[in-house]
């Protein structure tokens, strides 16, 4: 009797489909953001729009699931039912798998969101699978004419494999459901999204109505732009599963011949995607084409102090640290931002935003806003009404907008393809002497940002324009001598990134290192305040546009490549063929530079705080001729903790520690204790920054914290729920979890 075909092989048959639904259900079950990503989808005047398109991506996600696992089952053997190795029961079964999933993530969603109308589809799916449960006699109804040329065998031949190739194809789109037609659409409608997101994230495009995750997100928000592509990926992967299984691989080990019971095509593609990146430059940081001359910061600080601290007493520069959280860190530093607007005077006014992560977000809000004002508008003798009135808008930006759908789909859809193809690609740039500018995930991202501020309806700055424009008049095409002239009273914003090779920090500034004075010892230092860190737009040679400074900052693990720093080279410039090669192929270089989250350095924005504070109070007193300086500092954590106390929140007027009693927390397993020890390191650097900022600066630190919501923590995310923004806005007057309160009225009775 023949070895029967059991239901493993069957299923690894249909490996293809089912890994990509199965791993599609526990990235929307398993984390805690999906809730509110939920409740999300029925914001907005739309309402019902959003979840509509979401049941649609997964709906589609399980019907293609489905089809494809009936299509292989079915090509495999050729619609033959009287082949006794086969289990009837489990040939018709497999393919309803996807169908399970689907309710289990039906099950989980209602568990995760308590929303009823999340039960919608699973009352859907529940029903389809009792309709058409397979049958015990389910070989009865599958009998179909057999293909002419007859069962197809797997061979160790590679010649005889490939002559296989359009045989193999042609019986898996003859079986699959609904003939060739369907199939090939399928098919098609996958191909050409491929392509076009290869070719459009190769190319530099000024519109970006071409980019593909923006117009996928446009219609699936969210994580439903993830199911979206993921259905459309399950096509061309089958395919190429079932053409790899014609090809068996044989080794011989001890006179036995053994091999793989299925070609690893998927742990193959994997591979070279993960490996494409550190051949290639794949994940280059955006530069823009226009640059201004920037001035050192002792320059900008003279300049400032004129227009908002005039006059001989002393000067009261506002600094705000914004830390790390995505959206919920975006929104609350847009919100203290405001605060710290509204307690400006004459000689007081904010100097300067240092922003972590998520945090960015909020600070470019501000920055944007108070970036179209003209000098005399943002500073006359102090901070204007015209400035507070600019900064009173922060409350009504929909910072909790989606753009987690464009940077998911530019994971599906643009960074796998172009992966894939990323040798053709640098052939291509080394002809046209082209150099590699974002085109991944990472510049999805920032189009969703500038997308996201663009229909806000004020006259503030677009996300997209440069982002020294903020703090300068005039600029020039790159290789020109660029102009520079300071916006005075405009404050100055420092998005804090990490070195991933170092550790250090990686800064996005608008002044420029002072280089020593000419005759100096080598060792002289640059006037340059914040130690161990390197000035982005130094190592590319350019400037970065606004969205890009945020996602400077803000490149979260894994969700987001690291960015590679690349100098910037104009197109007219004459370069050797190895230079241009360099470009395109990173193993010629001996090193690079690669920034990601600077929540990786320290997540709370506050050590560059404490540096530039420092540095004003010394430096910056000398150079308006020893008048005082008094930096105030203002801390917004946007941690969202639901197990936080005002206590625990450190604060100038709050209880000092208490070194005889640690902190208690659940035992770690062995094998995972360094890790979890170097991951609560981070928090360790920032509870220390806290203490020695308020030990330091004593009546001039105040410090806001972000508290959990209904006893949960604030969703980690980058899209929020209204309610959840609301709630986030409000909090800065919170009282009995947090003690915003008193803060807030210690902030506005400070003198």
């Amino acid at each position: 009797m023949k070895h029967p075909v059991s239901w493993m092989s069957l299923l690894r048959t249909a490996r293809a489909p089912l890994t990509v639904v199965a791993l599609a259900a526990i990235a929307l079950v398993v984390p805690p953001q999906s809730s509110d990503m939920l409740a999300a989808l029925t914001d907005g005047a739309g309402f019902w729009a959003g979840s509509f398109w979401f049941y649609v991506a997964l709906g589609l996600l399980t019907f293609s699931g489905w089809y494809w696992t009936r299509a292989l089952i079915e090509a495999r053997f050729d619609g033959q039912s009287e082949d006794e190795r086969i289990d009837a029961y489990a040939y018709a079964a497999v393919p309803w798998l996807v169908f399970v999933l689907t309710f289990l993530l039906g099950v989980g969603l209602i568990l995760r969101s308590a929303a009823w109308w999340a039960g919608i589809p699973l009352v859907i799916w529940l029903a389809l699978l009792l309709w058409f449960r397979p049958s015990r006699h389910a070989g009865q109804v599958r009998n179909a004419p057999q293909s002419p040329i007859g069962p197809l065998r797997s061979t160790a031949s590679l010649r005889q494999w490939g002559r296989d190739l359009l045989p193999r194809f042609l019986r898996l789109v003859n079986r699959a459901p609904g003939g060739p037609a369907a199939a090939g659409t399928f098919v098609g409608v996958a191909l050409f999204l491929f392509f076009w997101g290869a070719f459009a994230s190769f190319v530099t495009f000024p519109d970006p109505i071409v980019s593909l995750p923006l117009t996928i997100a446009a219609v699936f928000h969210g994580p439903g732009a993830a199911l979206f592509v993921a259905a459309l990926i399950v096509a061309p992967l089958s395919v190429i599963t079932f053409l790899a299984d014609g090809f068996r691989i044989e080794f011989t080990i001890g006179g036995r011949t053994t091999g793989p019971a299925r070609p690893p095509v998927i742990i193959v593609l994997a591979i070279w995607i993960a490996l494409a990146p550190w051949l290639f430059h794949l994940h280059t940081v955006r530069v823009t084409e226009t640059v201004a001359q920037r001035q050192p910061l002792e320059a900008l600080f003279r300049q400032w102090a004129a227009a908002c601290a005039p006059g001989t007493g002393p000067v009261q520069p506002i600094i705000v640290a914004i830390s790390g959280g995505a959206s919920r860190a975006g929104v609350w530093g847009a919100q203290v931002l405001q605060e710290a607007e509204a307690i400006s005077t004459p000689g007081r006014a904010v100097f300067a935003v240092s922003s972590v992560s998520g945090g960015s977000l909020g600070a470019a809000a501000y920055m944007a806003l108070l970036g179209a004002l003209p000098p005399e508008e943002l500073c006359a003798n102090g901070p204007t009404d015209k400035r507070k009135a600019r900064a009173q808008l922060l409350d009504r930006q929909p910072l909790g907008h989606d753009v987690l759908g464009a940077v998911l789909a530019g994971t599906l859809a643009v960074d796998i393809p172009r992966n894939l193809l990323s040798p053709f690609a640098a052939a291509t740039r080394v002809f046209v002497s082209g150099q590699p500018s974002g085109g991944d995930r990472a510049e999805a991202i920032e189009r969703a940002f500038e997308a996201l501020w663009d229909p806000v309806g004020t006259d503030g700055l677009p996300f997209g324009a440069p982002y020294l424009l903020l703090f300068y008049k005039d600029l020039a095409p790159q290789g020109q001598p660029p102009a520079g002239t300071y916006r005075a009273g405009m404050p100055l914003w420092i998005a804090n990134g990490t070195d991933a090779g170092t550790g250090g920090r990686l800064v996005t500034v608008p002044f420029l290192p002072k280089k020593p004075a000419p005759g100096a010892t080598e060792r002289a230092p640059y006037d340059w305040p914040f130690g161990g860190a390197i000035d982005v737009l130094s190592v590319l040679k350019g400037d970065v546009r606004i969205s890009t400074a945020i996602n400077n900052s803000a490149r979260f693990p894994y969700l987001e490549p690291s960015g590679e720093l690349l100098e910037y080279w104009p197109r007219t410039a004459a370069r050797s063929l190895k230079d241009r090669v360099c470009d395109q192929v990173r193993l010629c270089k001996r090193g690079t530079t690669e920034i990601i989250d600077g929540g990786y350095f320290e997540n709370e924005g506050l050590q560059t705080a404490l540096d530039l504070a420092n540095w004003l109070a010394t430096d910056g007193s000398r150079a308006l001729g020893d008048r005082p300086v008094l930096p105030i500092i203002i801390e917004a954590t946007g941690d969202g903790s639901a197990d936080i106390t005002p206590a625990q929140v450190v604060r100038f007027q709050g209880p000092r520690d208490d070194p005889t009693k640690p902190h208690l927390a659940p035992a770690p397993l062995q094998i995972l204790a360094p890790v979890l020890g170097l991951a609560a390191v981070r928090g360790g650097h920032s509870s220390l920054l806290l203490r020695q900022v308020r030990d330091q600066y004593g009546a001039r630190f105040f410090h806001f914290f972000l508290p959990g919501q209904d006893g949960k923590e604030v969703p980690l995310n980058w899209v929020l729920s209204d309610a959840t923004t609301a709630f986030i806005r409000g909090a800065i007057k919170e009282d009995k979890l947090s003690g915003n309160d008193k803060e807030l009225q210690r902030l506005h009775d400070f003198k």
